[in-house]
């Protein structure tokens, strides 16, 4: 592959100034839809978590989820306002940032007018711009991601301080933001303690190995190395499953020439600062051992279970049976996580014929075109794209060439395999938990250079006729065929649970008709959904409708008697009826203990008829 460098290093801008230019397009766009303006699902939970920082009410309890991302929620709303509306506008400029990152990375890999072509290519990539324009932490990640790739993979020593600096400093404030509170409201005790002692680790250690690095000159030149260690580890804390990367990079290392086990030492070192940081707040926060997050056990079982379907995230058994026993009984984050891991297992070993067929349907919805839903409605939010009268590059599209591009990678030496390696380990990561297309979004960022390694291979090989230009053109005719054929009928498939979203941000914005039908939708696909009963409960008691919306508050208890949602309904229904809600306590305590509870139900609903 030519790697002449011919374009001057601003020529990198255009692609990042274009994307940002179409995502603000797109957010003026989006801007009016319901998933715009109400929060569901894990960006309302950020967007608590932040506010809460901001408030000083620090945390005691071990991470369960992103540990940076909520951090950086609350430094954009003290730093502009604490609106959610802002945080799509902060990913815009990330997304932007990222874009011209992978033109630097591409630069790296494949040479200047590839790479110019890979930042085009994600700049019209959709995806990019529908996570971008949602409170998730996908757009931040591989802003870290990104960064470490290029650090990783430049190893000339003399950006080594200034990257380093850039990322410990930004890192750590955010981080830093989890202590805040507690700084603000002293009485925080141990959680603020826990998060200073954090920042201390992290930022000490990373100053302490850069300090080694730059007084020892026969290392210096790895001080790159140690700074992509640290945003790989960083980016760990923004999504625990980035950590998949570790091992591939690793290893690349110990194969790499003079001194690898000096390199894959220092990288290893760097990437377990910021680790050792959320394993020690975990541990004094709480007294749970956690590396990152409580989450893997509940990731593991939602898709390693006899009723998953590889894609649908919000299955805990059947009517979430299991999930009800785990509220039960009460279990910590770390406990939670080993009890739904235990029974994944369980499947795994009981019933491994199914369970290899439900990793092999796992397999074919990773190389699939379809975006699989997420939180906000995806074909909305595509509609808007469409409107720009631009193409829509998806996997479909790029995933063929890059099959070709990676036989080239993997043959020939002067290309590095990461962006290989990079793919297959997220790819991995949607196969051992479940496929959605924020899981898959970070490996397609590994993708894009190679579809660019592709084509450029079918554009200069179709006249020469070669084996290696057959064999490249049998790939791509293979890969259309895979990734564009819809052998699950996903295309039209749409979640119970991004249904019951859907009927909920309606309902806000006062579209009750609409909220119903999508609420009945739900229910018709999947009966046990208790949030689907209690949207229509919620509907016929904004309309005055107490009987009707007692008997879906009840509907939704019986298939779920920890919703509380549902059971605080149920009390402002009796309460308004002047009815005593002792009733519903035994109710409830009735379907906890498995036994009769119909003739309560009558009976509750007789009272306020």
């Amino acid at each position: 592959m030519e790697r002449a460098r011919k374009l001057p290093f601003w020529a990198y801008a255009l692609p990042a100034l274009l994307a940002f230019s179409l995502f603000m397009i797109y957010l003026f766009q989006i801007r009016a839809e319901p998933f715009a303006r109400h929060l569901v699902a894990n960006p309302l939970v950020y967007d608590i978590e932040a506010r809460q920082m901001l408030q000083g009410e620090p945390s005691g309890a071990a991470f369960f989820m992103s540990p940076l991302y909520p951090g950086f929620v609350a430094l954009a709303y003290r730093l502009v306002r604490p609106d959610h509306l802002i945080i799509p506008l902060v990913q815009g400029l990330l997304m932007a940032l990222n874009v011209f990152l992978l033109g630097l990375v591409s630069r790296r890999l494949i040479g200047d007018i590839a790479a110019l072509a890979a930042a085009l290519i994600m700049s019209l990539y959709w995806s990019f711009y529908y996570f971008a324009g949602e409170m998730v932490p996908v757009t931040l990640l591989l802003t870290f991601m990104l960064l470490a790739a290029l650090l990783y993979l430049e190893r000339d020593g003399r950006r080594q301080t200034v990257c380093m600096l850039a990322g410990l400093v930004f890192a750590g404030a955010l981080y830093f933001m989890r202590g805040l509170p507690g700084l603000l409201r002293p009485a925080g005790g141990d959680a603020y303690s826990a998060c200073l002692l954090f920042f201390l680790i992290f930022a000490g250690g990373a100053a302490l190995l850069m300090a080694a690095l730059i007084a020892a000159g026969r290392l210096r030149s790895l001080a790159n190395l140690a700074a992509g260690g640290l945003l790989l580890g960083t980016a760990c804390l923004v999504w625990g499953a980035a950590i998949v990367l570790a091992l591939p990079l690793t290893l690349m290392l110990l194969k790499d020439g003079p001194r690898r086990l000096a390199k894959a030492g220092i990288f290893v070192l760097a990437l377990s600062i910021p680790l050792a940081g959320s394993l020690t707040h975990n541990r004094v926060a709480s007294g749970e051992r956690a590396l990152v997050t409580t989450s893997f056990g509940i990731n593991i079982f939602l898709g390693n279970n006899p009723d998953s379907d590889g894609m649908d995230p919000f299955r805990f058994g059947r009517d979430d049976s299991l999930k009800r026993e785990a509220d039960g009984l009460r279990l910590t984050g770390s406990r939670r996580s080993e009890f739904f891991a235990g029974h994944a297992y369980t499947y795994m070993k009981e019933d491994t014929s199914g369970w290899l067929r439900l990793l092999g349907r796992k397999a074919l919805l990773s190389v699939s075109r379809y975006e699989i839903d997420n939180n906000a409605d995806i074909s909305e939010r595509r509609d808007a794209w469409r409107r720009l009268r631009l193409p829509r590059l998806h996997f479909g599209l790029v995933f063929p060439f890059a099959l070709a591009g990676i036989v080239v990678a993997l043959r020939r030496r002067g290309i590095s395999p990461l962006p290989v390696w990079g793919f297959v380990a997220f790819t991995a990561v949607c196969i051992v938990f479940f496929v959605c297309e924020r899981f898959r979004l970070p490996g397609i960022v590994f993708l894009i250079p190679l579809s660019v390694v592709g084509a450029s291979l079918l554009i200069r090989g179709i006249a020469g006729r070669s084996r290696r230009t057959a064999l490249a053109i049998l790939l791509v005719l293979a890969g259309a065929a895979v990734s564009n054929a819809d052998f699950l009928a996903i295309a039209d498939y749409e979640f119970p649970s991004v249904t019951v979203n859907k009927a909920y941000v309606e309902r806000l914005d006062g579209n009750n008709e609409r909220a119903r039908q999508y609420a009945r939708l739900a229910i018709s696909r999947e009966p046990g959904n208790a949030g689907a009963h209690f949207q229509l409960g919620a509907i016929d008691e904004a309309e005055g409708d107490r009987a009707g919306a007692i008997g879906y508050y009840l509907g939704a208890l019986e298939r779920n008697p920890f919703h509380m949602a549902s059971y605080n309904g149920a009390r402002r229904v009796l309460e308004g009826a002047g009815i005593n809600t002792a009733y519903l306590d035994r109710y409830v305590e009735a379907l906890l203990r498995g036994g009769e509870a119909e003739d309560l139900k009558q009976q509750i609903r007789g009272f306020v008829d």
